[in-house]
């Protein structure tokens, strides 16, 4: 496996895991749902409660994008790669035909 498959690999690893991840952190820390028997505003009792922690949503928005800019960047370094690879083996071969 060459190094720039390789690194596009990591690219997809790393978003798709930091992805999953921001979405437990989001589950886990964001949102807290309460069961059982409880009051509603409207004094009428309710079946569940739904309470949002802003900062638990934010660190796991904040997961998601980082991981999805970093997979970004790793995809784009191995694109580079693979271009300048290929300019490199064009000159290399365009520099053989004229010595021929």
């Amino acid at each position: 496996m060459s190094s720039a498959k390789l690194l596009k690999f990591l690219g997809w690893i790393v978003i798709i895991s930091g992805i999953i991840g921001g979405l437990i952190v989001i589950n886990m820390f964001g949102v807290k749902i309460t069961f059982g028997k409880i009051i509603s505003y409207s004094g009428e009792p309710s079946g569940w409660s739904q309470e949002t922690n802003p900062v638990g949503v934010a660190i796991g928005v904040g997961i998601i994008f980082e991981h999805i800019i970093l997979g970004a960047f790793l995809i784009v370094i191995a694109h580079i790669g693979e271009t300048v690879y290929e300019i490199k083996k064009k000159l290399v071969d365009g520099e053989k035909e004229q010595k021929e």
